[in-house]
């Protein structure tokens, strides 16, 4: 074989490693510091052929996403104030804690950027699924074991001009592919005060549901340096 081709591959084979790493760089320079919940800041799709029955009604999926996005709309800005992306690759949480009636800042776990439109968190479960009770012990196990090995990937889009506007977003397969811990993740995201029933629903009715379903997908909007 020609050494000059040779020589050639090299050089493009490395270029592209470098421009890799340059992107994901950029795209990490991009999300450093503090990023503010909006007032309504969660959308939601779920298309699915399945209707899930509540006290005798018959609810789409779409009926569904619309009735979560309502109530998280009206709660989660009264549980989560900011995240913040550290150069040591920790993310920080604002959080509301009820034991001291007061905002708190924590570490709920590390994040790597993947490139310039993912990036892959690895969830402090415990954090993170703080006040959950009804969670197994092998599940929690399993849960555990895949967000230190596999993560989750979350999708990103920074927006305007000077990206001072950024929308993070699950995808079908994400959510599909974390069916174990997404029930969970929204119990916690719903907070305390969600209905027993509706907990109950979510917990014995999701993964299933998730099988069957064509598309959902769940964002939230933050803005830039606003705490």
């Amino acid at each position: 074989m020609n050494q000059n081709f040779i020589y050639l591959c090299l050089f493009v084979f490395t270029m592209s490693l470098l421009n890799s790493c340059s992107d994901d760089e950029a795209a990490k320079d991009d999300l450093l510091g503090t990023w503010t919940l909006r007032a309504k800041a969660m959308e939601m799709i779920w298309e699915s052929p399945e209707k899930v029955s509540v006290e005798g009604l018959s609810l789409s999926t779409s009926d569904i996403a619309k009735l979560v996005v309502e109530y998280s709309n009206s709660h989660l800005p009264e549980e989560l104030k900011s995240i913040t992306f550290k150069n040591d690759n920790k993310l920080d949480v604002k959080y509301f804690d009820d034991d001291v009636n007061d905002w708190k800042t924590d570490v709920y776990g590390t994040y790597k950027v993947k490139s310039r439109k993912e990036l892959i968190y690895y969830p402090d479960v415990d954090k993170l699924l703080k006040g959950v009770d009804d969670i197994g012990t092998t599940t929690l196990t399993e849960i555990k074991v895949l967000a230190a090995t596999i993560g989750v990937s979350v999708k990103f889009t920074l927006i305007g001009p000077t990206a001072a506007e950024m929308c993070l977003y699950l995808d079908t397969k994400t959510i599909k592919d974390m069916k174990a811990l997404f029930p969970y993740l929204l119990i916690s995201i719903l907070g305390s005060d969600v209905d027993d029933i509706v907990k109950k629903i979510i917990l014995e009715k999701l993964p299933e549901l998730l099988e069957k379903t064509n598309k959902i997908e769940i964002a939230l909007y933050f803005d830039k340096g606003i705490n």
